[in-house]
Order: structure tokens, then sequence, then C-alpha cells
């Protein structure tokens, strides 16, 4: 619970450093439906809302993806908000959504944050859920890796690895999930094995931030200031987090001017460059205009 109020505590002051807890006026880079100033009309499949790593569910009342669950449900959809283990390998979150879902009749529409994209793919790919699912989109997700995980382990010395996932096994989490995530794995490892499913739309969308939110892109909160100016020192453009290129996936629908949490909404709906209701609002009018 400590840890719990602390994470809340640092979003609050994140966004009252950004100005207030309102939206910002952004057109979020791209436009993705039909919808014209309309109100949405939702897929009838259900949505599956997945976070990423170190994700979660709520957290003292507030949304990962922040107010959109009761808006895509104020606009009729059927939404499911998923809660896994916030670090942990994807064979094993992909586990608990199954988990989750098997008791439900489905068919499922996936959008998926970072990590949750990964999740989503391995579940539909690896675990039959192929025919259950209409569709997986993915935001910012590394599904070609990301060299901030490689740089990462590669500073921790091995043994170092082997005590720090002793003592998150305790929690019943694990930093293999980072592992998971270097380019070298989820090139020659993940992918090859990891195949689209026959029938399947998959979307994606990849993120783009800079400290002065320069040339469109999105504002990037001082968090992300380390890992942005490595990837930015090897001239890679990211959202803080995930390079940009490595976010593509299938159909490529369009960058969003966001860092890696603004992406979902965060801290507290105060995302300056980002009109992230607008976007999630115009997610769900695609997704219906798809036929799903």
């Amino acid at each position: 619970m400590h840890m719990k109020r602390l994470a809340l505590i640092t979003l609050t002051l994140l966004a009252a450093a950004c100005g207030g807890l309102d939206s910002g006026g952004g057109d979020g880079g791209v436009g993705f439906g039909k919808g014209g100033g309309a109100a949405p009309r939702p897929p009838s499949a259900t949505i599956v809302l997945v976070h990423g790593m170190g994700g979660f569910r709520t957290l003292l009342g507030v949304d990962y993806f922040y107010g959109v669950p009761e808006s895509w449900r104020a606009q009729g959809a059927n939404v499911v908000v998923l809660s896994m283990t916030p670090l942990q390998t994807i064979e094993d979150r992909a586990g608990q959504i199954k988990a989750a879902l098997d008791p439900l009749p489905g068919p499922f529409i996936f959008v998926a944050h970072s990590q949750g994209g990964l999740d989503a793919r391995y579940l539909v790919s690896k675990l039959g859920y192929g025919p259950r699912t209409k569709a997986v989109v993915t935001i910012a997700t590394p599904h070609h890796g990301t060299p901030i995980a490689d740089i990462g382990l590669g500073i921790i010395p091995g043994p170092a690895v082997s005590v720090l996932n002793s003592l998150l096994g305790l929690m019943g989490w694990s930093i293999d999930d980072a592992r998971e995530m270097t380019t070298t794995n989820m090139e020659n490892v993940f992918n090859p094995s990891v195949t689209d499913a026959p029938g399947v739309l998959y979307w994606s969308y990849s993120g783009k931030a800079d400290p002065l939110a320069l040339n469109g892109d999105g504002f990037l909160q001082p968090a992300f200031d380390l890992t942005w100016g490595i990837l930015d020192s090897q001239k890679i453009v990211s959202d803080g987090l995930v390079p940009e290129a490595s976010a593509h996936w299938g159909t490529f629908r369009g960058v969003l001017a966001a860092d890696h949490l603004e992406e979902v909404g965060q801290p507290l709906g105060v995302t300056p460059a980002f009109d992230h209701a607008t976007f999630y609002s115009e997610l769900l009018q695609a997704l219906h205009d798809a036929g799903l």
C-alpha cells in the first residue's frame, strides 16, 4: 500500500508541474476514425485493455488507461480491464490473461500498451486465442526490442540480476520480462516464434516525444530525461523508452505526440501535446468502422 500511495503522489506532483489536471489541446498527431466530432460507435466485440510492465488496472482509483474504461463504456462498448503481475515474463502474463478471459464468451479486441502488446500477441499466437480474437491493437509496444533493456541489463552484473530476481520472486515478480525485451531476444527469439494468427487484425501505434516538444513531438516528462537522452545519443527517435520504429507491427496506424506515459493519458490526464481523450474516442470509432 505504501508503494501505491507513493506512486499516486508522484503522478499528482507531475500533474501539478504540468499545470493542471485537464487534457491538453493538441491533436495527437494523427486522425484515426470517421467520427467527425459525433459520438463514436463502439465495435461489437469485447475490448480488453492490457497494461504494460509495472502497470496496474487501477491505482487508488486511477485507471492505468486514464479515463478510458469509463468513457468507452459510456459510449456503449463492452470493456474488460485486466490486472497482471507488474513484473513478470510475457508467457506468465499471457497465461494470466487467458485465465481471466476463459470464462468470458468473446470475441475479443486487445488494446495493449507497451509490454501488454507482447502479452497479447503471445496469448493469440501460442495459447489458442486466435479463433477468439478479432484484433490486437498495440500502443508503443517494443516489438523489435529497446536498447534501454540492452543497456540496463548490461550494466547490472549477472549475480546482481539473480539476487534481484530472488527478491522480486518473494512478491511473485521477475526481472526476466526486461530481459525478454532486449533487441536480440525480440528479433531472434520472440518474433520468429510468436507469429501472427490468421484472420486477426494487427494494428500498431508508436509514440514520439522530446524535452522541448519540437517538430510535432510530444512533451517529454522529466522522468524520461535519462532514457530519452540515451536513445537520442544514438539518433533513435523514441517516446522516452521505446524507439518509434520498434513499435511498428502489422498495419502501422500512426505516431502519437506523446511520451510513454502520456500515451495512456498519464499523469492524471495531463498530456500537453496529445489529446488522449480524442485519440481513444477515435480509436473506438475506427474499430467499429473496421467491422469489429
